[in-house]
């Protein structure tokens, strides 16, 4: 038992701690002890709940390199976790939880490089998310752009950025879209990745098919194509909406 014990403490990087006292440990430490003991059980499935949620970050490392190293063994884990590039890189199959039950799964490439379902994407992306939506043409135009700069600030959007999608986002609305539609429905989905710094903004319209890239005058279009990355539009339908605009925005453009 003795032997075995030390083999386990070996595996976990701590056989020189192996007369210490709990206390003389640290937090890192504690959790590879914790793993340790958990093997000595010999099980066939190995579950983790957020490993190193409550850990320094200075320390995070460890126990993530202790489950790297299990892997080689062939033991079955489930790892509950938020570090979305550990889970990447350790993982053959991941499952996304949403709403009390699996959202999507597959494959890590799958999940994080093509999600197939809208929450998945802005999970993994770590998109924030604001949704505006005009039903008349007398529409709190003030209070919405109000929502704009408390969404940009809360997520510490740099000015330039915010300029550009309110810019955009008043310029499309006033003057494209509301001379355009008798009865307006246009709902404007704003997501700002904190992983790569990049905003868009997705504009869903009813009415005709209407591509303001080709017909709307050559001011606004100019307008709209300098304050973004990119723009694409969609004549398909997406529930009440027969129109789709995709605006990509980037402080460097």
């Amino acid at each position: 038992m003795y032997a075995a014990g030390m083999a386990l403490l070996q595996m976990v990087g701590l056989s020189e701690k192996a007369m210490n006292y709990p206390d003389e440990l640290s937090d890192g430490q504690k959790q590879r002890i914790a793993i340790a003991r958990t093997l000595a059980m010999d099980p066939e499935i190995i579950l983790f709940d957020e490993p190193t949620s409550a850990l320094d970050p200075t320390i995070v490392d460890e126990v993530q390199s202790v489950i790297r190293e299990l892997t080689k063994t062939g033991k079955t884990m489930m790892i509950v976790t938020h570090e979305m590039k550990f889970a990447r890189a350790i993982c053959n199959r991941v499952f996304y939880m949403d709403g009390g039950g699996i959202y999507e799964d597959g494959t890590p490439e799958q999940v994080f490089d093509n999600p197939k379902r809208e929450n998945t994407r802005r999970f993994v992306r770590r998109l924030k998310v604001l949704e505006l939506n005009i039903e008349s043409r007398g529409y709190d135009f003030l209070g919405m752009a109000a929502e704009i700069r408390q969404y940009c600030d809360k997520n510490q959007i740099s000015p330039k950025l915010f300029n550009r999608i309110r810019f955009v986002f008043e310029e499309l609305v006033q003057q494209m879209l509301l001379p355009k539609l008798e009865s307006p429905h246009i709902q404007a989905v704003i997501e700002y990745s904190e992983a790569d710094g990049q905003a868009m903004m997705t504009v869903r319209y009813n009415g005709e098919p209407y591509d303001v890239l080709e017909h709307g005058d050559d001011l606004s279009r100019a307008m709209l194509k300098g304050n973004t990355k990119d723009i694409t539009y969609d004549a398909a339908a997406f529930d009440d909406f027969t129109n789709c605009l995709t605006l990509v925005f980037t402080e460097k453009q």
